[in-house]
């Protein structure tokens, strides 16, 4: 149930996403460009339209991959893990039906916004529809590949507090806690990670080694999550092997 949690929630994501980027393409349609080009101010729609489109067929990759897992883990729960008949000709339904209702869900958004911006040239439409299929022919493997970036990246971020628990001893303060796995970074200035999330850095994936606590102007915060964001001079507890909080100092730009 899980999984399906985790496919739902992502295929939201994407909804949202969408609806954020079409918003933001038609406040800028709105605007006057003329100041910028007198070309570009004849045929912003077109460009403006451009954006979307091509920003929507490459989230059709993210809509398929994430359907067709949702669909599997739906079809899972439906349909348990058995091999009677009626439980294999299901399975196959239930990830069909997914993947359509994915699909249909992303087409209705598709038209709904492209409405309201679309080239009223005929000329320009087409070009705008030989450009989206172009888009979708050559760049569908590019889109995937970020498909599967951005799915791990989410996962990692919803359930980092989870593996956080599993990881750390039950309390990680006592002498049951090795003390040459316990260290203490202090954040430069000229630390790239300043400005960035635990989430952004993905320092459990990175590196194996977890945040435990961070020192911020001499308050203590226990509970730093995925959102946790660095500042300089900020101190951070750290747990890990050597290896890992090697990495770590590396990935915080830690020098000492």
């Amino acid at each position: 149930m899980k999984a399906v949690r985790f496919g739902l929630a992502y295929l939201g994501v994407i909804g949202v996403l969408n609806f954020v980027v079409a918003f933001a393409c038609s406040m800028l349609n709105a605007h006057g460009w003329g100041a910028f080009s007198t070309f570009f101010e004849a045929h912003k729609t077109f460009f403006f339209s451009l954006a979307f489109n091509i920003f929507m067929v490459g989230m059709l990759a993210s809509v398929v991959r994430a359907a067709r897992r949702t669909g599997d883990a739906l079809a899972a729960v439906l349909t348990g893990l058995g091999d009677a008949p009626w439980q294999l000709a299901l399975r196959p339904v239930v990830r069909l039906f997914t993947l359509v209702m994915a699909i249909a869900l992303w087409f209705l958004q598709l038209t709904m916004i492209n409405v309201n911006l679309h080239p009223e040239e005929p000329l320009a439409r087409w070009v705008l529809l030989a450009l989206m299929v172009a888009a979708g022919v050559f760049g569908w493997r590019f889109f995937l590949k970020n498909a599967r970036v951005a799915e791990v990246r989410l996962r990692d971020a919803m359930t980092a507090d989870e593996r956080r628990r599993k990881d750390l001893p039950a309390n990680p303060l006592t002498l049951t806690v090795p003390a040459e796995r316990v260290h203490q970074l202090t954040i430069p200035e000229a630390s790239p990670a300043i400005g960035l999330s635990i989430a952004q850095l993905n320092i459990r994936a990175k590196t194996g080694a977890t945040i435990i606590r961070v020192t911020r102007d001499g308050r203590l915060h226990r509970n730093t999550g995925p959102d946790w964001v660095f500042r300089a001079a900020d101190i951070v507890v750290a747990y890990g092997e050597g290896a890992q909080i090697a990495a770590l100092k590396d990935l915080l730009g830690v020098t000492a």
